[in-house]
């Protein structure tokens, strides 16, 4: 993702939201096209995590699309809940192509975690909706 992506999103905190900044950027600058291709969809997905209720949620990915002919982007904020006790990852994808042919494969996928928070506290017992169980849970307590 680094080789084709020059910029980093911004994460930022305000009370129980985050908020993932993609800041304005001119596209040939901070943006590298494989050789055929003329369009690119920035994919932003986080997934929250509640270790100690073993919880998840999925946030709906975000799209950005843009063109190589495209000089500027406006900046775009997208915010989200951030509930006290959970983890969240912050994915970030790039998914090239020219003609509505997907050139991404195997060997070239650009994808990478570019951040992950953890919101200080203790859940209460309610589950958010949209929350789903997971496998895995980390309690913290010594009898575990």
């Amino acid at each position: 993702m680094v080789d084709s992506l020059l910029l980093m999103p911004r994460v930022t905190h305000e009370d129980d939201k985050v908020h993932i900044t993609i800041p304005s950027f001119k596209v040939s600058k901070n943006m590298r096209f494989p050789d055929n291709t003329d369009k690119v969809s920035i994919q932003i997905q986080p997934v929250f995590f509640n270790l100690g209720k073993a919880l998840g949620f999925r946030a709906p990915t975000q799209y950005i699309d843009l063109e190589k002919t495209q000089v500027m982007t406006a900046a775009q904020t997208f915010s989200y809940n951030f509930p006290v006790g959970s983890v969240c990852i912050f994915g970030l994808s790039l998914l090239f192509s020219s003609n509505r042919t997907t050139v991404n494969d195997k060997k070239f996928n650009p994808a990478g975690i570019f951040a992950a928070s953890f919101k200080e506290g203790i859940a209460d017992d309610t589950v958010p909706k949209g929350w789903y169980n997971t496998s895995f849970n980390i309690t913290g307590t010594k009898d575990d």
